[in-house]
């Protein structure tokens, strides 16, 4: 069966398809489905994951005219757009070009008056708020950050993303980022990036403790103005994710086809609400990620490659040759002549309500121009 632009496909035949003396299981030999319309992130507006804020010390942390970068610059915050990924390696990679533009933008703003960042907001004077670690900055120029082989070619290196071996998110950050902003993350932002357990108050920051070492969180006292505290950090800090990223960026589940055959309805729990299922097949989107680490004669490490499967465009979630162990019983093959199949994806949605995710069910998009695909093979017991 073949349906172009709907969920749903049908058919009605003139003659009855099996013959009602014999008894059949059966099973879908083959399934293509469109993921045009199926984004790893299921957002329907622009949706903020994290932000860059001022470290203005001696200020507030309550008030947000204290913190916002000035004058907001959009460069400050990270979005996704609806129908934005369809790859965890894509997400990443505009998170490292957000990064590479937020160096580039701030280097343009320069950290030429400490005063509104980490150095004392009441100094009398620029160099009164250069206080070790801080060093002030001087604003730079287009020109200058495109000079090839120039030092500051691309900007101050305020951030780096990387992944880690294990595929975790990585944000590497130099100590004038660090004494200077914090980055604030939305609930969602972080559990989808696997940072929700390195934050304090949605905020990940470092402090330097009295021995030189970065800590995270302790940017702001605990009085009742939640008044910002110096960072004294005097290296660059490496913040990993908890996490792979590949295991929770990828909000997507699994595909499955619903039929009206007559099969015995299954019981399905999804999150403590007990439904009927009729699915007669699914599969899962399955992040595998294979890594591979070179390292030279000496056994110094040169570099790192990652292959995971890319769910994209059409793709075949189950193919003729693969070997089938989903069989279904058919309760009768009496004047079995009207077929109908709905096909549905299955998401991890995010609660703001309860600031978790939840299981969501529903009807896969499917374009206009393009078509879904499936295979019924019927199979006497006789």
């Amino acid at each position: 069966m073949l349906q172009t632009g709907s969920s749903e496909t049908s058919c009605n035949l003139r003659h009855a398809l099996l013959d009602d003396k014999l008894s059949y299981m059966f099973t879908v030999e083959a399934l293509s489905v469109p993921l045009n319309k199926a984004p790893i992130n299921p957002v329907t507006v622009p949706t903020e994951l994290f932000r860059v804020l001022r470290r203005n010390q001696g200020l507030s942390s309550l008030i947000v005219a204290e913190t916002n970068m000035p004058p907001d610059p959009p460069f400050s915050e990270f979005l996704i757009q609806p129908n934005q990924f369809f790859d965890v390696s894509a997400l990443v990679r505009t998170i490292a070009n957000w990064a590479r533009g937020f160096n580039r933008g701030a280097s343009l703003l320069g950290l030429e008056d400490l005063r509104p960042f980490g150095g004392e907001h009441d100094a009398i004077s620029t160099q009164a708020a250069e206080i070790a670690p801080l060093e002030i900055l001087q604003a730079l120029t287009e020109e200058q950050m495109d000079e090839v082989g120039s030092d500051v070619q691309g900007g101050y290196p305020f951030l780096t993303i990387e992944l880690t071996s294990d595929a975790a998110l990585q944000i590497v950050g130099h100590n004038n980022f660090w004494n200077n902003y914090v980055i604030q993350f939305s609930a969602y932002g972080a559990a989808l990036l696997g940072y929700s357990n390195l934050l304090e108050n949605n905020v990940l920051s470092y402090t330097g403790d009295v021995h030189g070492n970065a800590v995270p969180g302790g940017w702001v006292d605990n009085d009742a103005g939640k008044t910002i505290l110096v960072g004294n950090i005097i290296s660059e800090v490496r913040a990993k994710a908890t996490h792979p990223i590949y295991q929770s960026a990828d909000q997507r589940v699994k595909i499955a086809v619903q039929s009206h055959l007559p099969i015995v309805s299954n019981m399905s729990v999804i999150d403590e609400v007990e439904t009927v299922d009729r699915t007669i097949c699914e599969k899962y989107f399955e992040n595998k990620l294979e890594t591979s680490i070179l390292f030279n004669d000496s056994g110094a490490y040169e570099s790192a490659t990652m292959k995971t499967t890319l769910y994209s465009g059409q793709f075949a979630f189950i193919k003729k040759s693969d070997l089938h162990t989903e069989w279904m019983k058919l309760m009768t093959a009496l004047d079995l002549r009207f077929f109908r199949f709905y096909i549905y994806i299955t998401y991890r949605v995010w609660d703001t309500t309860k600031n978790r995710f939840r299981l969501s069910e529903k009807l896969l998009d499917i374009p206009e121009t393009k078509y879904w695909g499936m295979t019924l093979r019927f199979v006497s017991e006789v």
